[in-house]
């Protein structure tokens, strides 16, 4: 088996919007409308993965939102992305991966 590295490939993450916020960049996505555009663009210019926190429109964490999460993968499958997203898991509450899990985007 030939690996990634031994074929000159590599896999590229990006980090949209961690922590960070507008008064520091104001070009960090927030919310799922902000969230959707930039992983395409990101997606496009040859992410194979995306990770984004769930934040509300003001900017502020809401780290266990699966909806928020579910509605920007859902953009991200209308759009006929395959890019690779995965939610933020902090401490011992995984209660939206278990309800991503339990109800997917399409």
């Amino acid at each position: 088996m030939t690996t990634l590295r031994e074929q000159g490939l590599v896999a590229i993450e990006v980090g949209l919007n961690e922590t960070a916020g507008k008064d520091r960049n104001p070009n960090v996505p927030y919310g799922a409308d902000e969230v959707t555009p930039a992983a395409l663009d990101a997606a496009a210019a040859g992410a194979a993965v995306v990770h984004f926190h769930a934040r509300d429109g003001s900017g502020n964490q809401t780290w266990t939102n699966d909806d928020t999460y579910r509605e920007a993968m859902r953009g991200l499958a209308e759009a006929g992305s395959d890019v690779l997203t995965y939610p933020t898991y902090l401490g011992g509450d995984l209660s939206h991966v278990w309800a991503l899990a339990e109800s997917p985007p399409p």
